[in-house]
């Protein structure tokens, strides 16, 4: 039985479904070993946990398992120990949750003295793809050499999903961020002002020339002018 901090389990016919994990405080770590695992080839990333509840504790924990997810864009799957665990006076939520690079895509219920089962569909796809534009999975030297883990192979037997029909919701825009709690839209708005804003003061123009059809390209080429106009007084 391979024992160690250094093991990669990888499925046979799916390159993609690398597993790893660490251990409760690994997570609060400033250096997190499943970061280590991620820049190896991990992408579903195991969290086993006895970590205790204190009052606000839970908000700091689903913040730290949704970035550790975005900052390794992998899989960060975090159970923890429930109820009946504890023989002092420590109290134990049986929490868990499943992230993907950035998202907590489901969450158990706490303090729950029934058994609960928490899964998720993940794109295992998207994730390898987010990562080839992140120069530290290809640039992992400072983290030690691929060969200094070990690889184990299994094999997973999906099971059929006979109505076809995912769990998770496909987004009608994907390139809309999830949980703002600012307007997305001003944002981008903002972004175009301040880049023509920059461009005019390089020129040493006063004057901006444009046509407006109508339509909504023109429109919002005009509101970025008038806010470009605006933040050079």
């Amino acid at each position: 039985v391979p024992f160690g901090t250094n093991i990669l389990i990888q499925e046979k016919n799916n390159s993609n479904l690398v597993i790893s994990s660490e251990l409760c405080e690994d997570l609060w770590a400033p250096v997190a070993p499943s970061s280590i695992h991620a820049v190896h080839g991990a992408t579903l990333l195991l969290n086993l946990s006895a970590s205790n509840e204190t009052v606000g504790k839970n908000l700091v924990r689903e913040q730290l398992i949704a970035n550790q997810s975005f900052r390794t864009k992998s899989c960060y799957i975090y159970a923890s120990a429930g109820l009946g665990e504890s023989t002092t006076d420590l109290v134990y939520s049986g929490y868990a949750a499943i992230a993907e690079a950035g998202n907590l895509v489901e969450t158990s219920e706490r303090f729950s003295f029934q058994g609960q089962l928490l899964y998720a569909d993940i794109d295992l796809d998207r994730l390898i793809h987010e990562r080839k534009g992140v120069p530290g999975f290809t640039l992992a030297a400072p983290f030690g050499t691929s060969a200094s883990y070990r690889t184990i192979s299994f094999s997973f037997e999906a099971a059929t999903n006979e109505a076809g029909v995912l769990k998770r919701e496909v987004k009608r825009n994907p390139f809309i961020p999830d949980g703002l709690y600012y307007n997305p839209y001003s944002e981008a708005l903002s972004l175009q002002a301040a880049a023509l804003s920059k461009k005019l003061s390089h020129l040493g123009d006063k004057k901006v020339i444009i046509g407006v059809s109508g339509g909504l390209d023109s429109t919002l080429a005009l509101f970025a002018c008038v806010q470009a106009i605006e933040k050079l007084h």
